[in-house]
């Protein structure tokens, strides 16, 4: 019973040992010359969104589409157009900030009010400002 109670210990212990030993995966080892040095010249962004600084306040109507880069929107952040929910009652659907973010018509999104919502803009509007 002894020897059988050990070669099942074996049998268990082995693999849990042997799957811990180094072993030859095949991927190519780093020369020195490949390795990251701080000489290597940096790389610029892929993408930037401008800095918000030249926002114009004064603006009464902003249309947001899907295919136009983020706005700045004093209070939120930047600010882009990803997509509608039509129907009986229609919902435009943001990025704000980073996050994701649902509207309805009226509500409020910094200084503008969503004032119209279609499947490929939306309209925002400053309440109390006229063109």
């Amino acid at each position: 019973m002894r020897n059988k109670t050990l070669l099942i210990a074996a049998i268990l212990v082995i693999p849990v040992f042997s799957s811990c030993s180094p072993h030859d995966t095949g991927a190519p080892v780093p020369d020195e010359e490949d390795a990251v040095t701080d000489e290597a010249e940096p790389i610029g962004a892929v993408f930037t969104y401008n800095d918000g600084e030249n926002q114009d306040l004064s603006v009464v109507e902003l249309y947001l589409m899907m295919s136009s880069d983020p706005v700045n929107i004093p209070g939120c952040g930047f600010v882009k157009f990803k997509g509608a929910v039509t129907g009986r009652e229609r919902r435009a659907l943001f990025e704000v900030g980073g996050r994701g973010e649902i509207f309805r018509f009226g509500e409020k999104l910094g200084p503008y009010l969503v004032d119209s919502i279609s499947a490929d803009f939306v309209k925002l509007v400053q309440p109390g400002m006229t063109r």
